[in-house]
């Protein structure tokens, strides 16, 4: 959770496959990293990319919002593996665009710790 507006960023390279509102997740970025990997980020307020879009790890695709089923405003934030979700800090997650993974477990944790200092308790609102 965190303010309206907050910038929502990519965590890892893809193809936007979906963009649209997704009944209780509301407005929805989904991304395909390859690898049978998916990310989804839902409840947004406004979307920045457009569906068939290359993204980068680090770009910003939208800005959090409460659309959809929420209490307030948030980032609903998912990775599925082959169509079924998994913890998004599994080792075995090693696409070619950099998801969360092995390598980047120290610099993560690393940008885990600041987000908590700053009030965000999403992956997805990481920033450069």
């Amino acid at each position: 959770a965190n303010r309206k507006g907050t910038p929502i960023i990519a965590t890892g390279d893809g193809t936007v496959t979906f963009i649209g509102s997704k009944g209780f997740l509301g407005t929805l970025v989904v991304i395909d990293h390859g690898h049978g990997i998916i990310t989804r980020y839902g409840h947004l307020q406004k979307i920045l990319v457009k569906r068939k879009e290359n993204v980068k790890r680090g770009d910003t695709i939208g800005y959090m919002g409460h659309s959809g089923r929420g209490t307030g405003p948030h980032v609903h934030y998912e990775v599925l593996l082959n169509g079924i979700p998994v913890n998004p800090f599994d080792s075995r997650l090693t696409p070619s665009g950099n998801l969360l993974g092995p390598t980047l477990r120290k610099p993560l944790s690393a940008t885990m710790s600041f987000l908590y200092s700053s009030n965000m308790t999403s992956v997805s609102g990481i920033t450069r």
